[in-house]
């Protein structure tokens, strides 16, 4: 486990003599370190040796962490490895943060699926020791007693770090500290009933035939547009926060498709293939492109593919792979958006199919439509055409669209306004999606 502090010269009284750190393990400082490894892994690409230190920090920290959880309540002491001492409490702070670390880490693949039965009992325990509801004259209130309001080393008047320090600090309810991570906590374990779905499957985001580059803050070239790590109203994080809910990893190609390469995931997305005026060298889609993809289909792979309209796609060569599965993405421009006039790209989903269990409105600005020939059927058609199509291939599965309207400038719910939701409609798609992965 971690210290609460480390003083590198050794010189302040609280400091080892030897090692520098600090004489208790208190268990706000350890949570605070698990939450912001959880918090801060996924910006670390894969292939950064310092995910690989993280992942370990981690790895140590929860089992750490499982190992001093009370049996019988399923929480946490202030001083961690002293359950029997005289004085030591069971702490909700800490509690809240090992559970949202714990079962964030499970979600995010980062952990191995067991701690997620520790995290369910610190949050079993967490409500039935320190949630309290309604309160004289407060209604439906819900409060979060036994936080311990402050811990801190040296100052004046100087805190030692010891045993009788930790213990002595004042024990109040609904802290900003221990509220926070109860909130993160049960924003997990309402996840975690929905990451059972995707645990142990792998999103792939193409990003050879949209392979467009820009400098970034740090004068370097980045993959954008349509991307999982593109936080601009360009990219994909939002969506990638779906998948991740939804318990899946997520992954970019940066190579050509083969099956060898597609073999590592269980869904593809293709979005909006590069044209010249995107990207002065551009991969384009070719046969042997669409006979790789085809192939892993077949097997069981689910492909997720979003055209656009002909201006700013490639569907000449895109209908390479398409064509493959019964659906064609016709040189038409549909939905077409002027300045602000939002009403001009409404698409009105009645709900209750398959795909779409709930009603939506959709937002699709400049798009074209789609022709569909056996296997593949209509998925959603409007007066403008047939703008989605399913397709079921060998043991695998197609969803086609034709417009990568998921991107975060209409997910993000600031440019559109209500009645527009295309997160949760993008939430019940990618539900369906993964429900599709054979099992």
């Amino acid at each position: 486990m971690l210290y609460h502090g480390w003083d590198e010269s050794k010189k302040e009284r609280w400091a080892d003599k030897e090692t520098g750190h600090s004489p208790e393990l208190w268990a706000r400082a350890m949570g605070w370190a698990m939450m912001a490894l959880v918090d801060t892994i996924s910006y670390y690409p894969e292939q950064d040796a310092g995910r690989k230190v993280l992942m370990a920090e981690l790895d140590r920290d929860a089992a750490a962490v499982a190992r001093y959880q009370d049996g019988e309540t399923g929480l946490w002491y202030q001083v961690m490895d002293k359950a029997g001492a005289k004085g030591n409490y069971l702490e909700s702070s800490a509690s809240c943060m090992f559970v949202y670390a714990l079962a964030k880490g499970v979600r995010l693949g980062y952990l191995p699926q067991s701690y997620l039965a520790n995290a369910e009992r610190g949050y079993k325990g967490i409500i039935g020791h320190f949630i309290q509801t309604g309160q004289p004259g407060q209604g439906d209130s819900v409060s979060l007693t036994g936080t311990v309001k402050v811990g801190g080393l040296g100052g004046d008047p100087y805190r030692d770090g010891s045993y009788a320090y930790y213990i002595g600090e004042k024990v109040v309810t609904d802290d900003p500290k221990g509220v926070g991570a109860f909130l993160l906590a049960s924003t997990e374990m309402e996840n975690a009933k929905s990451a059972k779905l995707g645990r142990g499957d792998t999103v792939l985001v193409d990003a050879w035939f949209n392979s467009q580059k820009r400098v970034d803050a740090f004068g370097q070239q980045d993959y954008f547009h349509y991307k999982w790590n593109d936080e601009s109203n360009d990219g994909y994080s939002l969506l990638g926060h779906i998948v991740h809910n939804f318990g899946a990893q997520t992954k970019t190609l940066y190579t050509e498709p083969t099956v060898a390469a597609l073999d590592q995931a269980q869904v593809y997305i293709i979005a909006s293939p590069d044209t010249l005026a995107k990207n002065p060298n551009p991969h384009y889609v070719n046969p042997e492109d669409g006979a790789q993809i085809a192939e892993w289909v077949k097997g069981g792979g689910v492909l997720f593919i979003l055209a656009n309209d002909p201006a700013n796609t490639d569907l000449e060569h895109f209908n390479l792979i398409a064509d493959r599965f019964g659906i064609h993405f016709n040189s038409v421009l549909r939905k077409h958006v002027i300045g602000d006039a939002h009403e001009m790209g409404k698409l009105i989903v009645p709900g209750g199919g398959p795909i779409f269990h709930d009603p939506h409105t959709l937002f699709m600005k400049d798009v074209c439509n789609i022709s569909v020939r056996s296997p593949a059927v209509s998925a959603f058609q409007d007066d403008e055409g047939i703008l989605m199509a399913t397709a079921k291939y060998g043991k695998g599965t197609v969803f086609a669209t034709v417009d990568p309207w998921l991107y975060n400038e209409y997910t993000d719910g600031r440019k559109l306004a209500e009645p527009y939701d295309n997160f949760a409609a993008g939430k019940e798609l990618m539900r369906w999606i993964l429900a599709q992965v054979p099992r």
